[in-house]
């Protein structure tokens, strides 16, 4: 930029601009250009000097010092643009951010293989999923807490109720007397009089919470205040009676009845998911009776009261009607429309109340279908590890470290005998043990015959209290540390007993923690 504002003025009218004695003529009111400097005054400088200040044609030095200029200026132009310089536009400087967000919007749709999209007007949940809908994205959008939306749409009839119970009248003798009871005592009364052909009545937990349940029910000052005293063989000939009268009802009887069940069923065992009819798995909630486990189950026995419909979850779509409540008198206990998950309903287990009971889709629904696809997903996807992992622990079986050997030899069980990994029980939950959680006398070393083999016996109960017993032969390294494992605690400050755990030194949780450090979502 010039430093005159002459120089942009022809030479004609600047000569016509004095007098013919040479003296200025009058001043007139002085413009300055948009762009001139605001100290310009060359008006009232001679022509002459004027002349004299006249740039000369451009030297090659000159030239590149004009480059240097030309280069500054552009730089200073992009300062204002970039909003650094004191002459900063506001307006430019808001350009320019509405251009980065729409640059980063469409930088992260492109990463994610979609195209951009109109933002709809809402910002709940609701406005999320639908947006999502109509985009196509499906299962793979999230909401606001990162977690997927499994469904848009969701519409179904709630649970199933046992019918309330309808007493017999028969009385049950106490002292070889006939005792009065009320509907809710005959409930629990009849209910182990019909176990008396099981093996539960052999098993003291189960006896020791039933009587515990029947007197829960009869109260302080009822009658009847021993269970040997009771004798409940009246109820158990009804009950025998009860069970041939249904096996004399004739074909068409028979029919009937199975009719008539599965017509009150019929509207429960599907729903509509989005745009497909999937089939509903256990929409039943379970009858009143006494609870009798898996195994050794420390609470068998123990009475499993009847739910109420007050203590129900249901799940469903917002734009879906509510179901109707099957009891009479009664309301469900609350509805939400959580997107986020798959289950119809659910509620507190009466015998386990830190657990909950669920209502899911049937075996064959899509969500089932999805969920072993990405389990057999990352079983194809540890072949590329675990070769490393097998190394690793056949390496940490030579260890100088206690718990990382036992670390390794548990891997190594789980690895080649398939075991389960087994998490530490709680005092009112089944004594079931996994590879983590053996104890001392699971394990039997049977000693190296002439064929040099290392085996050892495993006898545990494992998952579902399903007995395992296997011999299996096992590596060298494996076989002795387990031995020293079972003799000495950790610390080795005293020898370990029978009820003492093999890997005390270690859990299921750090065996996990070490697995994802090998793979992404290994366990």
């Amino acid at each position: 930029m010039s430093s005159s504002s002459s120089e942009e003025v022809p030479l004609a009218k600047l000569v016509a601009a004095r007098s013919s004695d040479g003296t200025p003529a009058a001043k007139k009111p002085k413009v300055i250009p948009a762009n001139a400097d605001s100290d310009s005054d060359s008006d009232d400088v001679p022509l002459a000097a004027r002349m004299a200040k006249m740039p000369v044609p451009a030297s090659p030095q000159a030239a590149s010092s004009t480059k240097k200029s030309s280069k500054l200026s552009k730089k200073s132009l992009k300062q204002i643009h970039s909003g650094t310089s004191s002459g900063r536009s506001e307006k430019l400087k808001k350009i320019k951010q509405q251009k980065i967000k729409k640059e980063r919007k469409a930088n992260k749709v492109a990463k994610a293989g979609a195209k951009p999209t109109a933002r709809k007007a809402g910002s709940g949940i609701k406005s999320k999923i639908k947006r999502n809908a109509a985009n196509g994205k499906g299962k793979k959008a999230v909401e606001g807490n990162g977690k997927k939306v499994m469904w848009t749409t969701l519409h179904h009839h709630g649970v199933l109720f046992p019918p309330e119970y309808t007493p017999h009248g028969v009385k049950m003798l106490y002292d070889n007397k006939a005792v009065d009871l009320t509907p809710a005592q005959e409930e629990v009364m009849t209910a182990y009089a019909m176990m008396r052909e099981t093996d539960y009545l052999k098993k003291p937990t189960f006896v020791k919470n039933a009587w515990n349940a029947m007197k829960t029910v009869l109260g302080k000052n009822h009658v009847i205040k021993s269970l040997d005293k009771c004798d409940f063989t009246p109820i158990w000939e009804w009950h025998l009676a009860e069970k041939e009268k249904k096996k004399q009802m004739t074909k068409e009887e028979k029919k009937k009845v199975k009719e008539e069940k599965d017509a009150a069923e019929a509207k429960y065992k599907f729903c509509q998911v989005d745009d497909r009819r999937e089939q509903v798995g256990n929409f039943r909630v379970e009858p009143p009776g006494l609870f009798r486990g898996r195994g050794e189950h420390p609470k068998m026995g123990m009475w499993k009261r009847r739910v109420y419909p007050e203590e129900v979850t249901i799940n469903i779509g917002e734009d879906a009607e509510v179901p109707e409540c099957p009891v009479p008198g009664h309301r469900w206990g609350r509805v939400q429309h959580d997107h986020t998950v798959t289950w119809l309903a659910c509620w507190n287990d009466p015998i386990n109340v830190r657990d909950l009971k669920y209502v899911f889709l049937a075996a064959n629904s899509q969500f089932k279908a999805e969920s072993d696809l990405a389990k057999y997903e990352k079983a194809r996807k540890l072949k590329d590890y675990i070769e490393k992992i097998r190394k690793d622990y056949m390496k940490g079986l030579k260890s100088k470290d206690k718990v990382k050997r036992q670390m390794a030899c548990a891997i190594y069980l789980i690895d080649r005998l398939a075991l389960r990994a087994g998490h530490e029980k709680d005092e009112d939950e089944a004594d079931t043990v996994g590879c983590c959680t053996l104890k001392v006398d699971n394990v039997e070393f049977l000693d190296v015959g002439d064929d040099g083999k290392h085996e050892v016996k495993f006898d545990f109960l494992g998952k579902d209290s399903i007995r395992y017993e296997n011999v299996a032969e096992i590596h060298e390294l494996v076989y002795s540390n387990m031995k020293d494992f079972s003799l000495k605690t950790i610390d080795g400050k005293r020898a370990k007993r029978p009820e003492d755990l093999l890997f005390d030194g270690m859990s299921a949780t750090d065996i996990n923690q070490l697995f994802k450090c090998y793979m992404l979502g290994l366990s």
